[in-house]
């Protein structure tokens, strides 16, 4: 379905060229998953970018090839050679090939509601009216996720949570069906589950569409889940690329052998942190007194904090837990609150006094 050959891409600055990509080469099949792999600057975004006719005004593909196999015309053309503003790239991007961008926030338009921005693909490649396009729009909205879709089509970015923005920007990107899906960092912005949550989401809806899919990311878990194929990139280069079990197993690179071992490592220092942690936590509870339920030890100063009631509120980005909070900050409650503490302050008074 996309093949790419030998890709070269320059930033032009004032006075010389410099280079992002260079002769990178992989292909993705279709219903295939392909991880781009690599740290911060490898050049993994300049890829998709390059895929989508996106790149910087000052950058240039010195040479190379992108060849897309159009499934609707069975055409094979050469994204490589086509203007960026021309009608047969416009009509490939968005329509044929779609990308999901790694900052929702900064991605979705502040001014125009989530229905405007869904639907907008589906008007430009679909031919639909506009009462067709909202039932779409909210059909599409239902099938990521949102719980209450002919209410988000009314709701702009800002009123959403991170997880719920994600999704909206999943929905504009498979709106239109695309046959191959770019994911440039999906997850990096979200929470562990959310993340999960949105993995498992965009698997279901590859399998269900039948659709390929381009995975760039810096997460070996990620990879290890999601992937068929890795491209392994450095500096602009293809370090290693080939079948997961193959390179995750037997890697050849040092580059790739370093960054396993420091998946490695650091799965190794969270289970020895864990370990150590739970052994404190025994001794303490060893050397800590017997004590009479009810009873306090209130004979420093410093014990005294173990008085007041510490509650902890966890959540994800949704608010919710921002307002528990709040509710149990209102006015009547703080004042007891207050009550409460001034009774502790002079019981613990007293017994100092008496000691």
């Amino acid at each position: 379905m996309l093949e790419v050959n030998q890709l070269a891409v320059d930033f032009r600055l004032q006075r010389h060229a410099v280079p992002a990509l260079m002769d990178v080469s992989f292909s993705v099949d279709p219903g295939e998953t392909v991880a781009l792999v690599g740290e911060s600057g490898s050049g993994k975004s300049v890829t998709s970018q390059a895929i989508m006719g996106i790149l910087p005004t000052n950058a240039v593909i010195r040479s190379g090839e992108i060849l897309f196999d159009n499934p609707e015309t069975g055409q094979l053309i050469d994204i490589a050679r086509l203007d960026p503003e021309s009608t047969q790239m416009r009509q490939i991007r968005g329509g044929n090939i779609s990308i999901i961008f790694q900052e929702p926030m900064t991605s979705l338009s502040p001014v125009h509601t989530i229905g405007d921005q869904v639907s907008e693909a589906l008007f430009l490649h679909r031919d639909a009216s506009y009462q067709e396009g909202l039932k779409l729009t909210e059909a599409m909205l239902k099938h990521v996720g949102f719980p209450d879709p002919a209410r988000a089509l009314r709701m702009y970015p800002f009123e959403l949570s991170g997880g719920l923005r994600q999704r909206a920007m999943i929905a504009m990107a498979m709106i239109t069906h695309p046959s191959l899906l770019i994911a440039d960092e999906p997850t990096t912005a979200l929470d562990v589950t959310i993340q999960a949550r949105i993995l498992k989401l965009i698997r279901e809806l590859q399998a269900e569409l039948g659709m390929a899919l381009l995975l760039i990311t810096h997460d070996l878990g990620v990879v290890s889940n999601m992937a068929d194929q890795v491209v392994v990139m450095y500096h602009g280069r293809v370090m290693e690329a080939g079948p997961l079990r193959q390179l995750f197993g037997d890697p050849q690179h040092d580059y790739l052998k370093a960054l396993i071992h420091a998946v490695r490592d650091q799965v190794r220092s969270r289970r020895a942190d864990k370990a150590a942690t739970a052994r404190s936590a025994c001794r303490l509870r060893q050397a800590a007194p017997a004590r009479k339920r009810g009873q306090q030890n209130l004979s420093s100063p410093s014990r005294r904090l173990v008085q007041y009631p510490v509650q902890g509120i966890a959540g994800g980005r949704s608010g919710v837990a921002g307002s528990r909070a709040r509710r149990m900050l209102r006015p009547g409650r703080r004042k007891r609150l207050r009550q409460n503490h001034a009774q502790q302050d002079h019981y613990a008074g007293n017994n100092a006094g008496s000691g």
